[in-house]
């Protein structure tokens, strides 16, 4: 069980240093397995334009079939709509242009979860 702990967080670490190395930003990550009967975790972030959201949903798909063998079980990639949704079943990513975030505010949603603290992107 350890082990499968460390995999994850190690997995939830890598998400976010991919995602920030496309200038993706305001990274939050929660734990919901609490209260969810679909994931155990979820993973937002921002992106300024359509063109960035790209990049980072390419390069977290790169990165995670290359290093965990890993492919979303979904991916709902309209870039036009302006907010990806990348489900790894266990984690779900969303990533988001920077006011549609704002518009759905899902951090209010799932606030009863447990914050994952040790996130922050060093610089």
């Amino acid at each position: 069980m350890e082990k499968n702990n460390y995999q994850e967080n190690d997995l939830i670490k890598n998400i976010i240093a991919v995602a920030d190395s496309k200038a993706a930003f305001d990274f939050y990550a929660v734990n919901v397995v609490e209260f969810s009967d679909i994931t155990d975790i979820f993973i937002l972030m921002s992106c300024k334009n359509e063109r960035q959201i790209k990049a980072v949903t390419n390069e977290i798909s790169k990165v995670l079939k290359k290093e965990y063998g890993l492919a979303p079980l979904r991916l709902d990639a309209n870039f036009e709509s302006r907010w990806v949704v990348m489900d790894y079943v266990n984690i779900i990513v969303h990533i988001f242009h920077e006011d549609v975030r704002a518009l759905y505010d899902l951090e209010k949603l799932w606030e009863k979860g447990k914050i994952i603290q040790d996130i922050q992107v060093s610089k």
